[in-house]
């Protein structure tokens, strides 16, 4: 994680300029083609209380418009309060331009939320973790799949708790098998398989994408309905699960379902 602490001045226009210009420099260098899902930038205005920015395109392969929204995260409670779609296949207004406006609304927003609280700015400060790749595991926690169930069972488990758990502020979810077999030995092999998760609603309509990663072989899928969604993941799963079936005595293949933690400062 990257966190600034600005030298806000006590005055609520002059901030409201600093934190455009901080906000504006982060999402400037924010490949969202890229970077999606797990990555987010926070405004932490005191406590546990944080404003939460992300962007996403359910769709990276057409690459025509991006999502860019904000909520409030606090132990108690989530609530959206912004969002606006980004265009960048057309020329007026640019990118840049639509992204001033969403970032005056948010900063707006931030100021407004500072100055509720009693403008304790010794409090404040925006953190991203923009720059790391992939799916930084230190915000994702597990969850059990018990051993006792049938291999059927398991993977309905896993899709019923991913299809259950995530939403717009919990969006990510990732399985993977831990497999190592022939230890010891010079043919011993030793991999991760992966099978990652992100959750968007687009006009209104539950949307999944994920991507997989099986050794050197990768790819994605994007903007399934929950059925095609349910359909494609239980096929991989039972893939995972013919191979954690198919290892020798003293072998390892194991698979861990991971869902995303809630962004709170407590493991940041």
């Amino acid at each position: 994680m990257k966190k600034q602490n600005l030298k806000l001045q006590s005055d609520a226009t002059t901030d409201k300029l600093i934190i455009e210009k901080a906000l504006y420099d982060i999402l400037g260098e924010y490949d969202v083609q890229k970077r999606s899902g797990p990555h987010f930038i926070r405004a932490s205005i005191i406590g546990d209380i944080s404003i939460i920015i992300k962007m996403f395109n359910p769709f990276p392969s057409e690459g025509s418009s991006f999502a860019l929204y904000c909520y409030i995260s606090s132990i108690k409670e989530k609530k959206l309060l912004f969002s606006q779609v980004i265009q960048t296949n057309i020329q007026y207004p640019t990118k840049e331009d639509q992204l001033k406006e969403a970032i005056k609304v948010i900063s707006d927003i931030i100021i407004k939320m500072v100055v509720a609280y009693g403008y304790r700015v010794e409090h404040f400060s925006l953190s991203h973790n923009l720059d790391e790749k992939g799916m930084p595991s230190k915000i994702f926690h597990t969850i059990p799949i018990d051993e006792s169930l049938s291999v059927d069972q398991k993977i309905t488990f896993i899709i019923d708790t991913i299809i259950n758990s995530l939403d717009i502020y919990t969006d990510c979810a990732t399985v993977r098998l831990y497999y190592n077999i022939n230890i010891g030995t010079e043919y011993e092999i030793k991999e991760t398989f992966s099978l990652n998760v992100q959750y968007s609603e687009v006009f209104y309509v539950d949307t999944y994408s994920f991507r997989y990663v099986l050794g050197n072989e990768s790819g994605s899928r994007y903007g399934l309905t929950i059925n095609d969604f349910i359909d494609f993941f239980r096929d991989f799963l039972y893939y995972f699960y013919s191979i954690s079936r198919s290892i020798k005595e003293g072998e390892v293949a194991d698979v861990v379902l991971y869902l995303m933690n809630d962004e709170s400062s407590d493991h940041l």
